[in-house]
């Protein structure tokens, strides 16, 4: 049958679809902390993904007239990108049904920190002062809203578990 939560406040355990009591802030974390690893690796597959196809690009291009070689779809590893972006995206969709989306959303700035720095390394694009400031700033505003999630009361359990 269905599984339906009541608010926290009525009781002090909830069952989890398996009828074991349980805590249930002790389960809203859990479900959060999936959905934090989640947005975790999609943030870095995106971010190696973004950087394959542009590094696959900058190969491709003829030294003599600046122009490509060959068709970039017709590159294997620039498929391999692209899938790897799919997947990672995929991977972000799947935290949403985790974690709240008020902490879903803000984590997927990790993105643009990895790839500020992948981007210096494995492209050799320069990373300015500015850069550093901005990822600065990202982490500052990423754990205000990831700590204002932990202090949030839960409001139910969320469930991930199949009726039998």
């Amino acid at each position: 049958g269905d599984v339906s939560f009541g608010p926290l406040w009525a009781t002090d355990e909830l069952e989890l679809g398996s009828g074991i009591p349980i805590d249930p802030h002790l389960a809203n974390v859990k479900s959060d902390l999936t959905g934090f690893g989640l947005v975790l690796a999609a943030s870095m597959g995106i971010c190696v993904s973004l950087n394959i196809q542009k590094l696959v690009h900058m190969r491709n291009v003829n030294a003599v007239t600046g122009r490509p070689e060959v068709s970039f779809v017709t590159l294997p590893f620039w498929w391999a990108g692209v899938i790897l972006n799919a997947v990672s995206e995929l991977l972000n969709l799947a935290a949403l049904g985790y974690a709240p989306a008020t902490l879903v959303t803000p984590l997927g700035c990790l993105t643009v920190v990895f790839n500020a720095i992948a981007s210096a390394v494995l492209l050799r694009e320069p990373f300015l002062r500015r850069d550093l400031l901005g990822i600065a700033l990202i982490f500052v505003g990423v754990l205000c809203v990831v700590w204002s999630q932990v202090l949030r009361p839960p409001a139910r359990v969320r469930s991930h578990a199949h009726p039998s």
